[in-house]
């Protein structure tokens, strides 16, 4: 067991080489990269770590649902540690290709009286459908977390709150506070339903700021990034508190408020990375399948999910529930709750889905990175579905395919919003962008520079 470990610090100090690169930087540093990174770091190889100090004394384990052998463990390391080499790779290469700016300027949105009004109205009814649908608002905010069936479809029309604040952030137009006022109401639902979607909602915020006003200082980034884990870690064990589960959570959450008691003081490791997230255990669990049974791969044919989870759920589990079952078994790991992004790679495409993933986890967030620093991109779109590449760590693709169209449907949803409104309220003069005789956009128009 000691070669994987060996292999698994090696993963950790390949990618924290980048990621230390690039913060110990002054200026123009990569924060796609960095972020996508560190989260592999965080929520891969830390939990590899985590399931081999585990198996030093026992053969094999449970990590939720995912059942682990010391030879899936040792196999899903080694695979690991090539994925590592090739993400690398990909980066070092994405980095020496000169990418073209297209020279068409984004349009500025005009936000009157009367767009604010619409978004609140909307807003308004997203809330009571998703307040009702949860057993009211004594049920949403005192047991928080429930998955009840349908929520995540008014969680995600929520997410249009967040939008006027961030075009004034990247417009570089003071923001309103209303514009605050919508923040807040969509991260406060989104906190105490959805924990992922609260802290995307955060760091899509600060990535905006970073690109589009200044950037943020090395010291800000490691306070935010670790403000956003213990803001995770407490709203899991809340949440596990009220639904099991973690089958020990009541009595753990019990002895962290205690401080420890003879039973031990509460275990913040076990909890986070046996019980919350799959993203090595899942990978490490298919792998163990595939050690001990073999695996048939789908070639994708599970990710047509994304279409029938695109219905209502009423017609999800109604008239296509036969094709949405028949999709859900071509998938033949059943290990994980959620299915994580290496694992997904593995089990649709096999080695060769490995590798793509592993290139991908490279290239993507560099092209994201260059996009967000031109004038002449729509910065607020790369913005928002820049920081989503980390749904590809903790899920399959189909579901990052899903979130990814959610944050495209709320985003063109009030640019339609405000084009109408714009268009109805003629003679309405919204603050000008300052400098804006001295480009196409004024200062909205020119290239961060640090």
């Amino acid at each position: 067991m000691q070669l994987p470990l060996i292999l698994i610090a090696a993963q950790i100090g390949l990618l924290g080489y980048v990621v230390v690169s690039q913060v110990s930087k002054k200026r123009d540093r990569d924060l796609i990269t960095m972020t996508t990174f560190a989260g592999l770091i965080l929520l891969v190889d830390f939990q590899a770590l985590y399931v081999g100090s585990e198996l030093l004394q026992f053969h094999s384990e449970y990590f939720l649902e995912n059942f682990i052998t010391r030879d899936g463990f040792r196999l899903a390391v080694f695979l690991l540690f090539l994925c590592t080499i090739v993400i690398v790779a990909s980066y070092r290469i994405a980095r020496s290709i000169k990418w073209r700016s297209r020279p068409k300027p984004p349009r500025i949105l005009r936000h009157t009286p009367l767009a604010y009004a619409v978004a609140i109205v909307l807003m308004s009814i997203f809330t009571y459908y998703l307040i009702d649908l949860l057993g009211g608002v004594e049920e949403t905010f005192m047991r928080p977390g429930r998955p009840v069936a349908g929520q995540t479809v008014w969680l995600i029309l929520l997410q249009m709150g967040k939008i006027p604040l961030f075009y004034k952030v990247a417009e570089r137009k003071k923001a309103s506070i209303v514009d605050y006022f919508l923040f807040g109401w969509t991260f406060i639902l989104t906190m105490v339903n959805h924990r992922a979607f609260a802290a995307c909602d955060l760091w899509q915020l600060l990535v905006l700021w970073n690109y589009c006003r200044r950037e943020i200082s090395r010291t800000k980034f490691l306070v935010g990034g670790a403000c956003a884990l213990v803001a995770v870690l407490v709203a899991g064990i809340v949440r596990a508190r009220e639904f099991g589960y973690n089958p020990e959570a009541p009595l753990a959450v019990y002895r962290l408020l205690r401080g420890g008691s003879r039973e031990g003081p509460f275990d913040v490791l076990a909890f986070f990375y046996r019980w919350n997230i799959e993203a090595f255990t899942g990978f490490a669990g298919i792998i163990t399948h595939y050690v001990q049974r073999g695996i048939t791969y789908d070639y994708g044919i599970s990710y047509l999910q994304l279409f029938t989870h695109l219905t209502p759920y009423s017609v999800r589990t109604g008239a296509l529930s036969g094709l949405d079952a028949w999709l859900v078994r071509q998938y033949e790991y059943n290990g994980s709750i959620v299915t994580p992004g290496y694992e997904g790679a593995f089990g649709h495409f096999g080695f060769v889905g490995l590798l793509i993933f592993s290139v991908l986890l490279g290239v993507v967030p560099r092209w994201f990175d260059h996009n967000l620093r031109s004038a002449y991109y729509d910065r607020i779109l790369y913005g928002v579905l820049a920081v989503d590449i980390l749904y590809a760590i903790i899920y399959d693709l189909w579901l990052m395919g899903l979130c990814l169209l959610g944050e495209l449907f709320v985003l063109y949803l009030y640019r339609a919003i405000a084009l109408i409104t714009a268009g109805v309220v003629r003679g309405y003069d919204p603050d000008r962008v300052p400098g804006a005789g001295g480009s196409p956009l004024g200062e909205a128009a020119k290239p961060h520079c640090g």
